[in-house]
């Protein structure tokens, strides 16, 4: 249901959501590395049809090393013209020279 006279609803083939992570010491990976992995599942598999919605990626290392990963996470996302929201308190990536078009 749209509460409107009408709207433009693109389709998707596909949907990620990325939330915060712990540690996982049962399977000897950081909150880092948990990230990372999904992460890369997101390039493999996403496209200019896929809606990507994720919060706090680069949170489990430093704020300086997940500003710089997520910035070029950023830049991948963008060639790839996927479509999204992309929430972070990393304010460092906004100093960063982004290629986002």
């Amino acid at each position: 249901f749209v509460p409107a006279r009408g709207a433009k609803v693109p389709r998707y083939d596909g949907f990620f959501l990325r939330c915060q992570s712990w540690d996982a010491p049962s399977e000897g990976k950081s909150a880092f590395a948990l990230e990372a992995e999904d992460m890369a599942v997101l390039l493999r598999d996403s496209s200019h049809r896929t809606l990507a919605m994720v919060d706090e990626f680069g949170k489990g290392t430093s704020s300086r090393d997940g500003a710089s990963v997520a910035g070029a996470l950023l830049e991948a996302l963008a060639r790839r013209r996927v479509r999204g929201v992309f929430a972070t308190h990393l304010h460092e990536l906004f100093d960063l020279p982004l290629d986002l078009h």
